[in-house]
């Protein structure tokens, strides 16, 4: 089983993945960071390229990190704009049990403030950039509020909800 998190930058995905891992004994996959091993660069470095070839190269590797793992549960974090690209959100909604990491973008915000990671897409527009990708989020299987909550409240949370 694949366990994938989404939603937008900021909410909390990489730390909750990893925190889920370790709670699951599973193997935690940064999708970001897979892209970074894979091609040498950063993520800002990428997109100087445009999105668009950034968003290849991430379909390219969503691809190939769902192959590596056939037979293997993982943890995986997605990149807050994964679910833009038709494809990848074909493959997440089919091949992945998905949750949806919502935050409010005050929470966002404030998570990214405190980040040294750069995000090429975090500017005077990504409030609506966030609304206007909710809708792809929120077909994920499930939805988690996250505000207010620690990494380990939303992977125990998660936890309750893959028993069930």
């Amino acid at each position: 089983m694949v366990i994938c998190l989404t939603g937008f930058m900021g909410c909390g995905k990489s730390r909750v993945g990893y925190e889920l891992s370790k709670k699951l004994g599973l193997r935690f996959v940064d999708l970001d960071r897979a892209i970074t091993l894979r091609t040498g660069k950063s993520i800002e470095e990428l997109f100087e390229s445009g999105e668009a070839y950034f968003r290849s190269v991430e379909l390219d590797t969503l691809r190939a990190v769902l192959s590596r793992s056939t037979g293997d549960s993982i943890v995986l974090a997605l990149g807050g704009g994964t679910v833009t690209t038709p494809e990848a959100l074909d493959i997440i909604l089919s091949r992945t049990t998905s949750f949806y990491l919502k935050s409010s973008f005050e929470r966002i915000s404030a998570n990214l403030a405190q980040s040294s990671v750069k995000r090429p897409l975090f500017n005077a527009d990504a409030a609506s950039l966030l609304a206007s990708r909710e809708p792809l989020y929120e077909k994920a299987a499930f939805t988690i509020e996250t505000d207010d909550k620690t990494p380990q409240m939303i992977a125990a949370e998660i936890t309750a909800l893959l028993e069930r």
